[in-house]
C-alpha cells in the first residue's frame, strides 16, 4: 500500500461496515484521497471520532414542525377561555333577568319553608341584605366607570401612550380591599413613565385624587354605603382568594358587606315587651307613635300601614264616643 493511503479500517465504507473491500482497494501511485473519512493515514488504526461522526447521517430537525403545533395550541386555548367567558356572561345575565322578573315569587316560595311565627323576621333579613348587596354593587361599578373615564380622558389629554389600558387597569385594580388605591396610582405611573418620570408621577397623583374622591362622594353621600369590618374583609378575601383566585380578591368587599348586613340583622335585639294600654289615650298616644315612625318608612311600604293606622284610629273614636254615650245614660 502507497504511504499516506488510510488504512483499511478507516475509509468511507469501512466506517459503515467496519471492513475494507477488496475490490475497491486503490492502486499503486494514486494520489490519496480527499473524503472526511479517508484522512489517516496507513497504520494508524482505527476511525477517530471524527471520522465516526462524520460518517453517520445527520438527523432532521423537529423545531420548525413543532413551533407551529404549538401556535395552534396557545390558539386553541385562548378561544376555549374566550368561549367559557362568554358562556357565563350569558348565564349571569339570563339569571338576572330571571330574579327580577320573579323576585316576589322566588321570596314567597323561600318564605313558605320557614315557620309562620318567624317569617316577618326572616322577610326583613332578607330584604336588608339584598338591599346592602345591590348598594355596594350599585357603588362599586359606578365608582369603576367613572375611575376609568376620567382616567382615560386625562390621558387621552395629555397625549399619553396608550391611554386605555390603564384606565381600565385603574378602575379594576380599585376593587382590591385596602389597597386598591395604590394599586391603580402604580398602574398610571407606568403609563405615564414612558413620557417621563415626571408625567408617571402626575398620572399617579391624580389617579389616587380620583379614586379618593369619588369613595367619598359617590359611594358614602350618593349611595350611602359604609366600608364593611375589616376583619371580616381580611377573612373573605384569604379564603375567596384561595378558592377563586384574583376575582375572589375582587368580590371579597362585597362578600363580606352581606355577611356584615347578615349578621347584624340576624343578631338583633328583640323589641322589648310593654304592658297593654289600659285607656283609650294610650291607645291614641301609641297610635300617633306609630304615625310618626311611618315617615321615615318608604312610601310603597308606609301607605298600607299608614290605612291600618287610620282604621284603629277610626275604632278608638268610636270606642270613645260609646263610652262617653254609656256614662251619660
Amino acid at each position: 500500500m502507497s504511504p499516506g493511503w488510510p488504512s483499511p479500517a478507516c475509509s468511507p465504507t469501512s466506517c459503515r461496515a467496519g471492513r475494507w473491500p477488496s475490490s475497491t482497494r486503490p492502486p499503486s501511485g494514486s494520489a490519496p484521497p480527499t473524503s472526511g473519512c479517508g484522512r489517516a493515514p496507513a497504520g494508524r488504526g482505527p476511525c477517530t471520532a471524527s471520522c465516526s461522526a462524520g460518517c453517520r447521517p445527520r438527523r432532521r430537525s423537529t423545531a420548525p414542525s413543532a413551533r407551529p403545533t404549538q401556535l395552534l395550541d396557545e390558539a386553541l386555548g385562548i378561544t376555549r377561555n374566550l368561549i367559557d367567558l362568554a358562556a357565563q356572561l350569558v348565564i349571569t345575565v339570563a339569571l338576572s333577568a330571571y330574579w327580577s322578573a320573579s323576585r316576589e315569587s322566588f321570596e314567597r316560595l323561600w318564605l313558605s319553608l320557614v315557620p309562620a311565627s318567624s317569617r316577618p323576621r326572616a322577610r326583613d333579613v332578607w330584604r336588608g341584605v339584598e338591599e346592602a348587596v345591590g348598594a355596594r354593587l350599585r357603588s362599586e361599578l359606578a365608582q369603576s366607570a367613572l375611575t376609568a373615564l376620567l382616567v382615560a380622558l386625562v390621558f387621552r389629554a395629555a397625549r399619553l401612550p396608550t391611554p386605555m389600558l390603564p384606565a381600565l387597569a385603574a378602575g379594576l385594580l380599585r376593587l382590591v380591599p385596602f389597597f386598591g388605591g395604590l394599586l391603580a396610582a402604580g398602574a398610571a405611573f407606568v403609563a405615564g413613565a414612558e413620557a417621563g418620570p415626571a408625567a408617571g408621577g402626575l398620572a399617579a397623583a391624580f389617579t389616587i385624587t380620583v379614586v379618593v374622591t369619588l369613595d367619598r362622594g359617590v359611594g358614602r353621600r350618593l349611595f350611602a354605603v359604609d366600608r364593611p369590618s375589616p376583619t371580616l374583609t381580611v377573612l373573605f378575601a384569604v379564603v375567596l382568594v384561595d378558592a377563586y383566585g384574583p376575582l375572589g380578591l375582587l368580590l371579597a368587599s362585597t362578600v363580606a358587606a352581606a355577611v356584615e348586613t347578615f349578621l347584624a340583622r340576624l343578631l338583633a335585639t328583640h323589641p322589648r315587651r310593654v304592658g297593654h294600654a289600659t285607656s283609650l289615650a294610650g291607645v291614641r298616644e301609641r297610635l300617633e307613635g306609630v304615625r310618626r315612625r311611618l315617615l321615615s318608612l318608604p312610601v310603597t311600604e308606609a301607605a298600607p300601614l299608614a290605612n291600618v293606622v287610620g282604621r284603629l284610629e277610626t275604632l278608638a273614636d268610636d270606642a270613645r264616643s260609646e263610652l262617653r254615650s254609656s256614662g251619660r245614660a
